[in-house]
This record gives C-alpha cells, sequence and structure tokens, in this order.
C-alpha cells in the first residue's frame, strides 16, 4: 500500500519527493542531535533531545501547527517532557549551537546544490543564493496543453 503511495508520489511529482528526501537527510534527527552534543557546552545532552525541540518549532514555523504549544500539544503523547522543558531548553539555546546548525545545514545543502549545477547568484556582496523564481512549472504546464 505505501510503496504504491510512493510511487504515485514519485512518478507525479518527482522534484517534491526529491526535496523531501534531500530535507530529510540534511536536518535528520541523528545530524541535529550530533551538532547539539558537539557543540553545546552549559546544556544538558540528555533528556530533552534538541532534535525533538527543532520537530516543534517545525510545526509551528512551517504553520501546520499555529503555535509552538500546540505543536507540543499534538505530540504530548510521545513526549516524555512538559512544556516548561521544552520552552526552557529554546530558552537555554546556546548561539553556539544555532551556529553550527546553520553552518552545517549551509554546507549540506551547498553540496546539494553544486551537484545539481545550479548557477550561483550574487545578491548581497560576500553571500551566494540561488533563486528558485517557479518558471519551470509553467513551462511545464505550457507544454501539457
Amino acid at each position: 500500500m505505501i510503496q504504491t503511495l510512493l510511487d504515485r508520489f514519485t512518478k507525479e511529482t518527482p522534484v517534491a519527493v526529491m526535496v523531501r528526501a534531500m530535507l530529510a537527510n540534511v536536518w535528520s534527527d541523528d545530524k541535529i542531535d550530533e551538532i547539539f552534543r558537539n557543540t553545546a557546552v552549559r546544556q544538558r545532552k540528555d533528556h530533552l533531545l534538541f532534535a525533538t525541540v527543532v520537530n516543534l518549532l517545525h510545526l509551528a514555523v512551517f504553520k501546520i501547527k499555529p503555535s509552538l504549544h500546540s505543536a507540543y500539544i499534538s505530540r504530548r503523547e510521545e513526549l516524555d517532557v512538559t512544556i516548561a522543558a521544552v520552552y526552557d531548553k529554546i530558552a537555554g539555546a546556546e548561539l553556539a549551537v544555532s551556529r553550527q546548525l546553520v553552518k552545517q545545514t549551509a554546507a549540506a545543502m551547498r553540496q546539494i546544490h553544486d551537484a545539481l549545477g545550479t548557477p550561483r547568484r550574487v545578491i548581497l556582496p560576500g553571500c551566494e543564493a540561488s533563486v528558485l523564481d517557479g518558471s519551470h512549472r509553467t513551462r511545464r504546464t505550457e507544454q501539457r496543453r
């Protein structure tokens, strides 16, 4: 059943499937927790995993849930911590952990970017960015007509 569904998505929306797989790899729980373990100095590294907090934040940031509290409530049964522990973990987040999370995520994304051969554009001096403007969807839609 699930393979049939995956095959359908892969056939009908291959870019979405590839992007989802790429993000799942770049932002895997193991990689996020490894960054935390290797970088955090003050925060505890045991009971509430950093990846768990990041996953809750993803639910709120991407508007899957309206707030962090709502994200926590939706996962409360699988979490063995209080909402206060979640907020404490966020409040105590060390700048070095955030910096390494961005740095290592950017490095992984750059490898993917370079492998795809996408041209880099300079938008701000010293910063590189790629622009995905959606025109590929328009062309694809026009070709189907």
